[in-house]
């Protein structure tokens, strides 16, 4: 094996550092320090003026010409959508009503001989439509060929730039007599003979003549009753005194209830609104169409509140206050749900409000039988029903069953088991019976009075209801109700207008029924 050569070794020289950086000032006199006497003199910087760009005068006339052409095409753009021309909107309100003020609904609204719609429960239609100002509108309205109405109402003009233009028309609407004389005559000719001028004068007379000797025969029929009736009466000293008892029953007054909770939400509010504005209305008018006269002197109140049920939707509250025949202060409630519509809870409550009250009639005797006669006179609302159960100033209960029947009257028949109508006050010829309220009977067929014990503070002054109906205190915590064996009821607990306790259960048979409210109820904030 060759062994390598061994490389020849250069001398090795060190460079001083002066040769590899040589200094230039080397060999002249060292440099004196600086002081203030020997510092070079400095001069002030001269601003140096930079040179303007200048713009070309063409682009600036093309950068006005292209804001020009914007905003022409926005000016351009206001033009084409301006409201020159255009037909303003105007809201037309119609409210139908009949010759006595009641609404009248759905009735047939046509608007310039178009058929615009039916009015609703209030007897009222609203639209918008366009019509100019100062326009004529002709407004027809017609209700299954019984009531028909029209007016011709002008458009006003408009009170404000921004404000609409409204248009409120009101019609009273009248009963129509029957077909056309004229289309009657028409039509009768095609289908009969013509008859002579004689003939048509014959049946005229004898037309009025039958007329006439019915009307008599009715008011010597009337007369009869009523100079028989006042013939028994003088018997007793008391013939000024009628028919029916003058129980002030007939007028009455509905209100919205005072004093009611500041609404908690929004919901609250607006059911508030509805009780106030949608529901009371629909009861008065369920009310006079069943003869009863609203009117505000009334000693027979009733108002209408809503209590708030938490998260929920509430009730509605109805308070009743009258006087009895004999002049005593009387006070009833009752709490009712909501329907489906308005009609339907107003329908509802006329019924509930008639299970609260009681009405008192004048029995009279004939032939050994006692009757209760019903004339025209008597207001639907106070009509009576087969099967009801009278009972006289003692507490003697007599079922009714219906004997005759006539043009505008009934007569009644009392069933008489061992005692006598007002036979503890010695009364042989007429007696006073009245129906009966809940205080004596129940709602509902196959209802009994319960008893229900309620446990933990109940607040000073509240009221309990048990399915709706208000429930007595009988003392010792304890309420009487009405209730069916078996049945799941709910019982509300109310203070101050507000629900402090609320509780459902089952009334189970032979089970003692016990309602536990909590140790601290819920604080009630003033009215």
């Amino acid at each position: 094996m060759k062994s390598r050569p061994k490389s020849e070794q250069l001398p090795v020289r060190r460079i001083p550092v002066h040769e590899l950086f040589p200094q230039p000032d080397a060999g002249k006199r060292p440099v004196a320090p600086l002081n203030a006497s020997n510092l070079p003199k400095l001069r002030a910087p001269v601003a140096v003026k930079a040179k303007r760009r200048s713009v070309p005068k063409g682009n600036i006339l093309w950068a006005l010409v292209f804001v020009g052409l914007i905003m022409g095409g926005f000016g351009l753009f206001a033009y084409l959508r301006r409201d020159v021309g255009q037909t303003p909107y105007v809201l037309l309100e119609i409210r139908a009503l009949e010759e006595n003020g009641h609404p009248v609904t759905a009735a047939d609204v046509l608007v310039n001989d178009k058929k615009m719609g039916v009015t609703d429960s209030f007897g009222e239609w609203r639209r918008y439509l366009q019509l100019e100002a100062g326009d004529d509108v002709t407004i027809d309205l017609k209700k299954k060929d019984q009531l028909t109405g029209s007016k011709t109402a002008r458009v006003p003009q408009r009170e404000g730039e921004k404000q609409d233009i409204e248009l409120q028309v009101s019609i009273s609407m009248q009963k129509t007599h029957g077909a056309n004389p004229e289309s009657v005559k028409s039509s009768m000719s095609s289908r009969e003979p013509a008859k002579t001028d004689t003939t048509k004068d014959a049946m005229k007379v004898a037309q009025i003549i039958e007329e006439k000797a019915s009307k008599d025969k009715a008011d010597k029929s009337k007369d009869a009753v009523l100079d028989r009736l006042d013939d028994d009466l003088s018997e007793t000293g008391d013939s000024g005194l009628g028919i029916y008892f003058d129980d002030g029953l007939n007028n009455i007054q509905v209100m919205s209830a005072a004093g009611q909770l500041k609404p908690a939400n929004v919901m609250d509010k607006h059911q508030q609104s509805v009780v106030r504005d949608r529901i009371l209305p629909v009861f008065i008018n369920d009310l006079q169409n069943l003869g009863l006269k609203v009117e505000k002197q009334s000693p027979w109140k009733v108002s209408l509140g809503y209590i708030p049920n938490g998260d929920q939707v509430g009730y509605i509250r109805a308070e009743i206050e009258w006087q009895s025949p004999f002049g005593q202060s009387e006070k009833s409630s009752f709490i009712a749900g909501f329907a489906k519509t308005y009609e339907e809870t107003g329908r509802g409550l006329t019924s509930l409000l008639r299970l609260h009250m009681k009405k008192t009639y004048w029995a009279s005797k004939e032939n050994g039988a006692w009757v209760v006669d019903e004339t025209s006179e008597t207001k639907d609302f106070w009509k009576l029903k087969p099967g009801a159960i009278l009972s006289d100033t003692s507490g003697e209960k007599f079922p009714i069953v219906l004997s005759a029947e006539g043009q505008g009257s009934r007569r009644f028949k009392l069933k008489i088991g061992k005692a006598q109508p007002c036979e503890a006050v010695r009364q042989r010829s007429r007696c006073a019976v009245s129906t009966e309220s809940l205080k004596e009977a129940p709602p509902l067929p196959g209802w009994v009075q319960k008893r229900v014990r309620i446990l933990g503070p109940v607040p000073s002054g509240a009221d309990v209801y048990v399915a709706g109906f208000q429930a007595q205190s009988v003392g010792n915590n304890q309420w009487e109700f009405w209730s069916k064996s078996g049945s799941s009821l709910k019982a509300l607990i109310l203070a101050g207008g507000r629900i402090v306790h609320s509780e459902a259960f089952k009334d189970a048979p032979g089970e003692a029924l016990i309602l536990k409210m909590a140790s601290t109820p819920a604080k009630v904030k003033a009215r």
